[in-house]
């Protein structure tokens, strides 16, 4: 392996240097911890043939998984620099896939820049965190690798000496000595808090950040293809962005996901998107340390200092002649958490606090404009849209939980509910699938439950989908319905399967008359897995998507999420379908 590297050095070059140097950080981590036996088996830097199943199995394990994850460290600067280098010789159009390249082929071809901005809006992405962990390693050891990621990009920094060099190296060794000690990934299978634990890591750690850096590239790659600035100032004109997670919703093959779990996921992801709303709110108030008279304020924004100074008692003498950061202080208070002495934040809930997100950003639009006026375009534009921007994107929620469970539960459920509230209908219906079908389609005409106690229910089942629902049902009515993503039936074989999850949004109480008839607020999105189920598709989702209950439901929630069109979402196993038919 140690003349492999060589050879790789040779073709390769640099991120392969940067290897050798993390993998001699490491060796001289074992030696000072009085492992020399193992500084031997460095992989790559040590011919040893490792013995896995012998008294060292464990460490040695250990070791060569930090030795692959600093390849891997290794080879993604190397990367970026690569990219870095390539944008630098042929410019921000250089490198396919990017914004550049696009907008600069756009252009190419006649398109004007207004069209092009009209249309960014229409983008809409959402990435999706399974709740599948292929991440073993714990949320610790992944930001102990970040860490040694960013110091080793530190070291590309010409400009240092050879005594800030040696610094950077002794702090990337104190990362391996934690490293090696802590234990890199879980001892036992990850329990679902484990799970949890993980996903919130991006959610609050790391989604965050990229979005604002993914904002800065678009601007900054309109403007370097010679595109008009003004028409992407403002950020409600860019893709919209949203983040999606079945982590404590996938119920599917995971018994351990019950309601209270799910009640616990969406409670423990509001409170951490507050926290990271309230230390937005801390920061843009020290940026926004400005000086001035009221006489120089809007009359708006002075009427709605007064307003919010009539509910709140705060100090006014704390903020001087300083009105924005007063404002944000206000605003602060109006989050629905409360801090303690120790600074933690508890979820508080007040007659006064923020119901939605909107309603928090119609505030900070209502600041930048008067910092506008005021004369700041510059602080409105950027501190205060960045903020906004954050709230558009990830509200009071960081993301939405999807929840997904398999067609024969469901199936299963119902029927229980069926015999403990009609159990002469159950009877009728259990063996003839017309009759059933004849039955499903005329409950969806109606909006009442089954059964009014969940505890009159015979089974555990039966008891827990209902459960779940109205768990689904209190956050939605008291919140907001977009907490939520999509309600996922796995192998969808016939329509019914589809039919049955609103009822159970009826059971729960979230079905409700409009103006155009009954409707079910949250979407129920088909997963077709088998081969025989793909190729039925086509007809289930015709008979799903013209149901009037169906067109209703598409109709309202677009409506609700401000949509140009219906939109049904499909998923396709692609996993399972292939185990199913090669």
């Amino acid at each position: 392996m140690k003349s492999q590297l060589y050879t790789i050095q040779s073709e390769l070059g640099k991120p392969y240097h940067d290897f050798e140097f993390l993998l001699n950080c490491l060796s001289e981590v074992l030696l000072e911890n009085n492992l020399p036996h193992l500084a031997e088996q460095i992989p790559w830097l040590n011919n040893k043939e490792p013995d896995f199943s012998g008294k060292e199995g464990k460490d040695l394990l250990h070791l060569y998984s930090i030795s692959f994850q600093l390849l891997n460290l290794a080879e993604v600067n190397g990367a970026v620099q690569n990219r870095r280098k390539k944008l630098e010789e042929e410019g921000i159009s250089g490198v396919n896939g990017l914004w550049g390249r696009v907008l600069s082929d756009l252009k190419q071809e006649g398109v004007e820049d207004k069209t092009i901005a009209s249309q960014l809006k229409n983008i809409f992405v959402e990435p999706v965190l399974t709740a599948h962990p292929t991440e073993a390693k714990r949320p610790v050891a992944l930001g102990l690798y970040r860490e040694l990621y960013l110091l080793l990009v530190k070291r590309e920094n010409t400009m240092y000496t050879r005594f800030e060099q040696a610094k950077i190296k002794h702090e990337i060794k104190l990362l391996l000595h934690k490293l090696w000690f802590i234990g890199e990934i879980f001892i036992e299978k990850p329990a679902v808090e484990s799970e949890l634990e993980n996903v919130l890591y991006y959610f609050y750690k790391v989604f965050p950040d990229v979005l604002h850096y993914l904002d800065f590239r678009l601007k900054q790659a309109w403007e370097e293809s010679g595109l008009d600035p003004t028409l992407v100032q403002d950020t409600n004109s860019y893709p919209t962005i949203t983040f999606g997670n079945w982590v404590g919703g996938d119920r599917d093959g995971h018994p351990f996901v019950t309601s209270k779990v799910t009640e616990y996921t969406l409670k423990i992801f509001r409170l951490h998107a507050f926290k990271l709303i309230n230390k937005l709110l801390d920061d843009l108030s020290e940026k926004l340390s400005i000086y001035c008279d009221e006489s120089c304020l809007t009359q708006e924004f002075k009427k709605a200092l007064r307003t919010l100074g009539n509910q709140y008692a705060i100090d006014n003498k704390s903020f001087g002649s300083e009105p924005f950061r007063r404002y944000i202080h206000l605003l602060k208070m109006r989050l629905p958490i409360i801090e303690k002495t120790s600074g933690e934040i508890e979820l508080l809930d007040t007659e006064n606090s923020y119901k939605t997100s909107s309603e928090l950003e119609s505030d900070l639009r209502l600041l930048q404009s008067a910092l506008t006026d005021y004369g700041a375009d510059i602080l409105s534009g950027i501190d205060v849209q960045k903020v906004i921007r954050h709230i558009k994107v990830l509200g009071f929620h960081l993301t939405h939980l999807d929840i997904r469970q398999n067609s024969r539960y469901y199936e299963e459920a119902l029927q229980d509910i069926i015999k403990s509230s009609l159990p002469e209908v159950y009877k009728d219906i259990a063996t003839d699938q017309k009759k059933r079908d004849a039955f499903i389609n005329n409950e969806l005409k109606h909006n009442r439950p089954f059964i009014s106690r969940i505890d009159h229910l015979g089974s555990e089942k039966a008891r827990e989908a209902v459960k779940t629902f109205h768990v689904l049902g209190k956050y939605t009515r008291k919140y907001s319905e977009r907490v939520l993503g999509s309600l996922i039936v796995s192998m969808t074989h016939n329509v019914n399967d589809l039919f049955t999850v609103y009822l159970f949004m009826r059971e729960a109480g979230l079905s409700h008359y409009t103006d155009s008839g009954l409707v079910c607020p949250l979407p129920v999105t088909p997963l077709f897995e088998t081969i025989d189920d793909l190729v039925n598709s086509p007809q289930i989702l015709d008979a799903f998507l013209s149901h009037p209950l169906t067109k209703n439901s598409l109709e309202h929630i677009r409506k609700k999420r401000g949509w140009p069109e219906p939109v049904q979402e499909v998923m396709v196993g692609y996993s399972d379908s292939n185990k199913d038919g090669g």
